[in-house]
């Protein structure tokens, strides 16, 4: 009955000296590996300069290298997204450079009779 007061009174201990990152990563744990719980920007690249410093668990190296996954690929989605709406408007502008040349050629062809 004594060991379970103890255990918590570690847990509270615990938790008061990591950093906020290692805290989210214990959360992430917790929410079975919710990827709302990753690091993302600033976040991120703090806690990766913070962690050269410490000898991390295996969860907080793999709540790190998750976030970075994460952080990448959502920077790629950005890219490619990106690339997509310019893309659009490339094709609108010169879908209406087409539309443009028609009108021209056709009433050219109008006003000359041919």
């Amino acid at each position: 009955m004594l060991v379970l007061p103890i255990a918590q009174d570690n847990d509270s201990w615990r938790l008061s000296y990591l950093a906020p990152w290692q805290v989210l990563a214990e959360e992430w744990q917790r929410s079975d590996r919710n990827r709302g719980f990753l690091l993302r920007g600033a976040q991120l690249q703090e806690a990766r300069s913070l962690a050269r410093w410490a000898e991390l668990t295996d969860l907080e190296k793999a709540f790190l290298g998750e976030s970075q996954r994460t952080a990448a690929d959502e920077s790629r989605l950005a890219r490619l997204q990106d690339q997509v709406s310019r893309s659009r408007v490339v094709n609108r502008v010169s879908l209406a450079l087409n539309v443009l040349l028609f009108a021209v050629l056709l009433t050219f062809l109008v006003w000359t009779g041919g």
